[in-house]
């Protein structure tokens, strides 16, 4: 070609996965990576063999699932399966798990799905396949050997069938509680299903005998009324179930009782028609004997009181009841209306006779009030001894019953009172009259002695005082007195000599007056209230300067003067008198609000705090509203006493109330401070404070006082708890800091363990005494915090187990080589069987297997080589007889084997193995056999597996593979045993080890 004279150029090379040779092709794939060679390679390469290293290398779990799916070659779709779940179950692939667990939940190959449920490393992923899987066996298998206890669960809550569940309930009986316990569970409720009909049948009989019964004897239909729904209750609990023959029977049971059921109610109709026709004659006749009742309780409740209406309109009450009385039909029964009769007259007489009493005590109280107020009134004036001797013999005149005693003693304490009052009265006169004599006597001197000086206004004032004190001298004898007046009349005299010459300057001052109320008048009335003040102090000097003859001219010029200027404040004093009449309308209309609103109260759950509310602001807007005329100043008074006092005696009743239940609940806080049970005081406080309502508050500062010592005793309550919270917040600190110390030692007591695999030789053996040093402080350490400690707990035991293993593996790898070099010998002997048996044994292979036979060494144990060497030149030969004892021989090596991995065995070998288990058990529990561990027991199968000469034909091969099969299991089992409780690890501990197979040989 032109490129090939070109220098330099080659020729590009075919790759080697395109090789013609396929075994080219084959070794090609080894070194591939890229996906896309490697799904060309599958999809389009001719050789099942190249193909299949192709699918060994492939990652695209889609293309593996396809291929196993839809390929026509059985091989393929075998090897896609298998590299598909080597794939999911490997623990380093470049897929991660979540992808990996989003692929298994997608896809729904069932066989795909049961191998990862069995071989899946992570367990994510068996449980993502077990969700998906369906085969009772197999999910049975996962419940019982699945080292994980979640996986556990998870299967056996799938599982379904009597048989499984109690497979599976047998295998963890004593491994595995909560799985053990779910199986049991749903076995349980399986029989239950199975026995469901039964019972549903037995229920639904007694229900039928029983209703069929109901309504036919004597017991009370309330009774079997609750009785009936009962059973119906009962019957729809199992309506659904039952059979058509036990509904009919029901249904009959059931119309038959509710007829019964109507009938009865027909009867008590009309048993209760009669009696309501009967209670409506009783009525009126009861109701008045009612009211007559009530009225004679009340009076004789006030006997000693004031009654709420007058004596007339009792007697009035009485007789529209007589009336009524008369107008009611009789009744039927005479013996029941007689009683009606004598009942309704004997309680009018007694209230007839209680009033009568009470008019009479009534007068008898206002002849004692009218005679009390005479003795008040005694009290405003000059009284003599002889007045009360009258008013002593008065009071004796009235005859005072002693029944009406209490009615007629407030009058009586009033009088004695009043008695009391006029004889101290009679002494304060003597002692009063005393001092007006020298106080007389005093001011006529002063008097005398003033006009002997000429002090005519001093002698004025002094006369004034002087005929005052003369006046008010009662009782004086009459030589004294009379010489006290003639000195004061001829004073009196000489001053009115005197005044006479002094009116000239009285007129100049009342000139003044006039022009002063007349420039008054001229300013006008800017300020109503100054303008009148100024004229009344005017008016008040005026009278002062007293009366002369010449004055009446100025007298009228005054007057009119001052008239005319209150006549311009009349326009206001009117709009203030207009304004006190507008005050009465609304303080009266503001009284009828509050009548009214009393008269809406429900007494019987009354609202306080809207009472208590109602009352303050009225009480404000009575205040705000302003003065009114003084004439109406009493009634409003006495309205406003009369309505507001009636709320407030209601308020304060219920305001005392409510304060001793506060100070109760301050008590009952008191109490609970001294409850040793703190939560249980803290839960009664806030009872109590829920407790805690104010209906109607008092004063602030007692409310404020009374709020603070209940709050304070709470809080008394509230700060224990606090307090026992701190401390138990230190001692969970102390114990906190305790528990870590001893996990940092249990920590520590993993790394020492842990440090005893690096030991070798006779070091390891000598690691073995320090094991058991370590274990018993691990005992006495981890005990104490068991929960924290877990993580550590298998840590520690793990290491443990690791440590004996090693110890083991270095004790036994002189036996285990010569049992190694034994299974070399045994597996040149199969493979040149099998190739004898399939007619594919040709020179070179046969050549080549000599070799290998001539250079394995030889075993110590002689007897063995023999048998090998015996069973090599046999199939050397060609020669391989079908031998039925040496296949039934190999096939109890195989149950033996299984049974220890606690694996299935062939079904038609199922009552050969519970045979075999049953000849164990008895030999364990007669001591006929010792126990071994189980590595032990595989090296001992190993053995005679490996001497147990060959049984030939096409059973070899498959009997070869099933021994494989269940001694990877037991190795598995060993490698990872299953979680065991600390008691149980420690027995193992205690056993003593026989031969084990090296961990590298079993990996």
């Amino acid at each position: 070609m032109i490129f090939s004279k070109l220098k330099g150029f080659k020729e590009p090379k075919t790759a080697n996965w395109q090789h013609p040779d396929a075994d080219v092709r084959r070794a090609a794939v080894d070194s591939i990576t890229d996906e896309n060679i490697l799904k060309q390679i599958i999809t389009t390469d001719s050789d099942s063999l190249v193909r299949r290293a192709a699918i060994q290398k492939l990652s695209d779990l889609d293309v593996l699932h396809n291929l196993h799916q839809q390929d026509n070659d059985a091989e393929i779709r075998e090897c896609a399966l298998r590299r598909a779940v080597q794939l999911l179950s490997a623990t380093k692939e470049s897929t991660s798990l979540a992808e990996r667990l989003a692929w298994v939940k997608q896809t729904d190959n069932t066989k795909l799905l049961e191998q990862l449920a069995l071989k899946a490393q992570a367990s994510e992923l068996r449980l993502a396949a077990i969700e998906k899987i369906e085969r009772e066996a197999l999910l049975g298998d996962v419940a019982s050997q699945d080292a994980v206890p979640a996986l556990r669960l998870a299967a056996v809550e799938k599982i379904q069938q009597k048989s499984t569940l109690e497979r599976v309930y047998k295998a963890t009986r004593s491994s595995d509680k909560q799985v053990s316990r779910i199986a049991k569970e749903k076995l349980d409720r399986l029989i239950e299903q199975e026995q469901r009909p039964l019972k549903i049948q037995s229920e639904g009989e007694a229900i039928c005998k029983r209703l069929e019964v109901l309504g036919r004897g004597k017991a009370a239909w309330s009774q079997e009324q609750l009785e009936f729904s009962q059973l119906q209750q009962r019957w729809q609990a199992i309506a659904n179930e039952a059979q058509k023959p036990l509904i009919d029977r029901y249904q009959q049971a059931e119309s038959a009782f509710l007829s019964a059921w109507h009938d009865h109610e027909i009867a008590q109709r009309q048993q209760q028609e009669q009696l309501q026709a009967l209670d409506s004659q009783r009525a009126g006749k009861h109701d008045l004997c009612q009211y007559a009742t009530a009225t004679l309780e009340e009076l004789t409740k006030l006997r000693d009181t004031a009654l709420p209406c007058d004596i007339a309109d009792y007697f009035a009450r009485l007789d529209t009841w007589q009336a009524r009385w008369h107008e009611l039909p009789a009744l039927s029964d005479s013996k029941e209306e007689k009683q009606w009769q004598q009942r309704f007259e004997q309680t009018l007489t007694a209230i007839r006779r209680l009033l009568g009493q009470r008019e009479k005590a009534e007068q008898l109280n206002y002849a004692l009030r009218k005679l009390c107020e005479k003795a008040e009134n005694a009290l405003t004036r000059p009284v003599k001894s002889s007045k009360i001797k009258e008013l002593k013999d008065a009071w004796q005149s009235l005859a005072i019953p002693t029944t009406e005693a209490g009615l007629l003693q407030e009058n009586a304490i009033r009088f004695q009172n009043a008695l009391q009052q006029l004889e101290q009265h009679v002494a304060q006169q003597a002692t009063q009259r005393d001092q007006w004599v020298q106080q007389l006597t005093a001011e006529l001197q002063n008097l005398e002695n003033a006009l002997e000086k000429g002090e005519l206004h001093t002698a004025i004032d002094l006369e004034k005082n002087s005929i005052d004190l003369l006046s008010k001298i009662t009782g004086l004898p009459t030589a004294q007195y009379k010489t006290l007046e003639a000195r004061l009349h001829e004073s009196v005299t000489k001053i009115r000599e005197w005044r006479s010459w002094e009116n000239w300057g009285v007129l100049n001052e009342r000139k003044l007056l006039c022009e002063q109320a007349e420039q008054l008048l001229a300013q006008g009335a800017d300020d109503p209230e100054k303008t009148a003040h100024s004229i009344r102090k005017m008016q008040e000097e005026w009278k002062k300067l007293g009366s002369i003859s010449n004055s009446q001219g100025l007298w009228k010029r005054f007057n009119e003067a001052c008239n005319k200027a209150y006549d311009s404040c009349q326009v206001y004093f009117d709009q203030q008198a207009q304004q006190r009449q507008a005050n009465l309308q609304a303080k009266r209309q503001l009284c009828q609000s509050l009548e009214d609103f009393m008269a809406q109260i429900n007494w019987d759950k009354p609202n306080w705090r809207e009472m208590n509310q109602y009352l303050h602001a009225f009480k404000k807007e009575w205040h705000n509203i302003g003065a009114t005329d003084r004439k109406d100043r009493k009634p409003l008074k006495e309205c406003y006493d009369k309505l507001a006092g009636q709320l407030e005696r209601k308020l304060n009743a219920e305001y005392a109330a409510n304060k001793a239940l506060r100070e109760r609940l301050i008590q009952e806080a008191e109490a609970a401070q001294k409850m040793e049970d703190t939560a249980a005081a803290i839960e009664l406080t806030k009872a109590i404070q829920n407790r805690w309502k104010v209906t109607v508050p008092g004063q602030r500062k007692m409310e404020h006082q009374l709020w603070e010592r209940f709050r304070k005793t709470c809080d008394v309550v509230f700060d224990r708890s606090k307090h026992e919270k701190e401390a138990r917040k230190i001692a969970e600190e102390q114990e906190k800091n305790a528990r870590t110390q001893k996990l940092q030692q249990c920590a520590a007591l993993c790394e020492e363990v842990e440090q005893l695999l690096g030991l070798n030789g006779s070091d390891l053996a000598d690691a073995l005494m320090r094991l058991k040093e370590f274990q018993a402080k691990w005992r006495d350490i981890s005990n104490l915090y068991a929960s924290e400690a877990k993580a550590l707990d298998k840590r520690f035991y793990a290491a443990c187990h690791q440590v004996k293993l090693k110890a083991q593996l270095q004790l036994l790898t002189e036996d285990q080589m010569q049992l190694k070099l034994l299974a070399e010998k045994a597996a040149l002997c199969h493979e040149l069987e099998m190739a004898t048996h399939k007619g594919m044994l040709t020179p070179e292979p046969m050549e080549m297997i000599q070799s290998r036979w001539s250079q394995s060494p030889v075993l110590e144990n002689m007897s063995h080589q023999a048998l090998m060497q015996q069973r090599f030149e046999q199939a050397l030969s060609g020669i391989i007889p079908i031998s039925p004892e040496a296949k039934k021989a190999r096939e109890l090596l195989c149950l033996r084997l299984e049974i220890l991995a606690n694996i299935e065995s062939p079904p038609e070998q199922s009552q050969l193995r519970l045979s075999l288990k049953v000849a164990q058990l008895s030999d364990a529990l007669s001591g006929a056999t010792s126990a071994k561990d189980k590595v032990s027991e595989l090296q001992s199968l190993e053995q005679e597996w490996y001497l147990t000469p060959a049984c030939g034909g096409d059973d070899a091969e498959g009997l070869e593979n099933r021994f494989s099969h269940a001694k990877a299991a037991l190795i598995h089992l060993i490698l990872n045993p299953p979680s065991s409780s600390k008691k149980e690890e420690n027995a193992k501990d205690a056993k003593t080890s026989g031969n084990a197979t090296s961990q590298g040989d079993m990996k």
